[in-house]
């Protein structure tokens, strides 16, 4: 299961706004969650309005703002706004908040669209936003699915970790049926605590004492493959904003690149 919008409640134009509750055996939010849960939601838009023959997926993002407390439970309130589309790519913007206060926002934010039945039906598709758009909640998650999850191994002094998912995660059944791909927000979560582990190193203190509030000129340059392990290397810019600059490669194959910003908690 990887599916973060459970209705649809209206539509304007290029404004889309939607929720999400929380299963309760997730225990909050995850920072990659709040950010899959704009891009599919701005991601229904964009299928729609291509007669679901194509289907944006994640490639460049050029900020994610990140509130300092996101403890949250209950319904994430979604929003999206689609600022340019053709039949190319849409250009687009959102937010997630609870109970009215926003906990993160991305802004231009390009989705490259890929031909629908490369990906999975477009009949399959056009049937989960036609029930997503029913006017009820849809009931995503049942307590025994596993909440999705990623592998991170780090070296001795936490400035590298390898990443993966496992091949036979539920995740891929959703994402996607026809060409499993790993979420490119796992992998950006995963860089986010990479960075923030080589920013706790060099301050020399825990890493749980680090935070990163903003992640941006997010660049995604290939799909990687459920396995597929993928080196991870944090390098500090500039130490005084706490800007952290984070690898993503396969071998000696560039995969994605971020700039993090960390800092220690308040």
């Amino acid at each position: 299961m990887f599916s973060f919008v459970d209705q649809i409640t209206s539509i304007d134009g290029g404004e889309i706004r939607g929720r999400f509750a929380l299963p309760e055996h997730f225990g909050g939010a995850r920072d990659w969650l709040l950010a899959e849960a704009i891009g599919q939601l701005a991601g229904w838009l964009g299928m729609r309005d291509s007669e679901f023959q194509s289907r944006p997926v994640g490639a460049t993002v050029h900020e994610i703002l990140l509130a300092e407390d996101r403890r949250v439970s209950g319904v994430l309130e979604l929003s999206a706004s689609i600022q340019r589309t053709d039949r190319r790519a849409i250009l687009y913007r959102g937010s997630v908040a609870s109970a009215g206060r926003e906990i993160a926002a991305m802004n231009r934010c390009i989705g490259p669209f890929l031909p629908m039945d490369t990906l999975e039906s477009s009949d399959s598709a056009r049937s989960r936003f036609d029930a997503l758009r029913s006017g009820q909640p849809q009931v995503l998650w049942k307590d025994t699915d596993a909440v999705p999850a990623y592998q991170l191994d780090w070296n001795d002094d936490r400035a590298v970790a390898e990443f993966w998912v496992e091949r036979d995660a539920d995740l891929f059944d959703e994402h996607f049926p026809r060409q499993p791909v790993v979420p490119a927000t796992l992998m950006i979560d995963a860089m986010g605590r990479t960075a923030c582990a080589a920013y706790a190193a060099a301050l020399g203190c825990a890493v749980d004492s680090v935070l990163f509030t903003e992640v941006r000129q997010v660049k995604v340059r290939r799909f990687t493959k459920p396995g597929d392990r993928l080196q991870l290397r944090g390098a500090i810019e500039q130490p005084h904003t706490g800007e952290v600059k984070v690898q993503a490669q396969d071998g000696g194959d560039k995969v994605a690149t971020v700039s993090v910003f960390c800092r220690e908690r308040g």
